[in-house]
């Protein structure tokens, strides 16, 4: 009985800690033995088209570079290495990187010489950045839909609405009447010109 109470405890111990402690070999060396193997070869009267590998396998030659070590302390099971740290310089440069920040609007025209503003950024950091613009220039806001992606202006006794179209890292607005229509060039060009000399830095 002690015997077999013995027996228990060992293998409990085996089970909990992992055979990883003990290394074992697990075979997961084994490709480092890998070899490239010949071509398959057809005989000569059966026609068939010529074998392209699709995944050829490189061919190495001797480096005086160091040889990474992907194994544990006794050479018998691979081990992925940790990741190294990251200089004191790249960690300043990653904090000062801010890839969401909004560019300053661009005015440009589509096919038909229609204009809207191209912005690349974060999408809400750009409708947050749009709603400062209209205020400090002073247009009369009626509704801002999110949702929608669209805010109701009313310029000189007409209403006009400004679309925000997403493509990609950028967006585009675009000026439209009551009808949802594109805007007048003219209008639309005096409007969003606004837009850019209000919008903040």
């Amino acid at each position: 009985m002690r015997h077999r109470f013995g027996f228990v405890c060992i293998t409990a111990l085996l089970t909990l800690t992992g055979c990883s402690r003990f290394a074992v070999d697990n075979s997961s060396l084994d490709y480092q033995q890998a070899r490239a193997l010949p071509p398959l070869q057809l005989p000569a009267d059966q026609a068939t088209r010529p074998f392209v590998p699709q995944y050829p396998v490189p061919e190495l030659r001797p480096s005086t570079l160091p040889v990474p070590v992907f194994t544990n302390t006794k050479g018998n099971r691979f081990v992925m290495p940790a990741p190294a740290p990251l200089s004191a310089d790249a960690v300043r440069a990653s904090q000062q990187v801010d890839t969401g920040k909004p560019t300053a609007p661009t005015l440009v025209m589509d096919g038909n010489g229609y204009p809207l503003l191209r912005i690349d950024g974060n999408s809400d950091r750009i409708w947050d950045a749009l709603g400062q613009a209209l205020v400090a220039s002073g247009i009369n806001v009626t509704d801002r839909n999110l949702t929608l992606a669209r805010v109701d202006l009313t310029v000189q006794n007409t209403p006009l609405m400004l679309r925000l179209d997403r493509n990609g890292n950028a967006t585009r607005v675009t000026v439209q009447d009551a009808k949802d229509a594109l805007a007048d060039k003219t209008t639309a060009t005096d409007l969003l010109n606004q837009i850019i000399q209000h919008w903040p830095s």
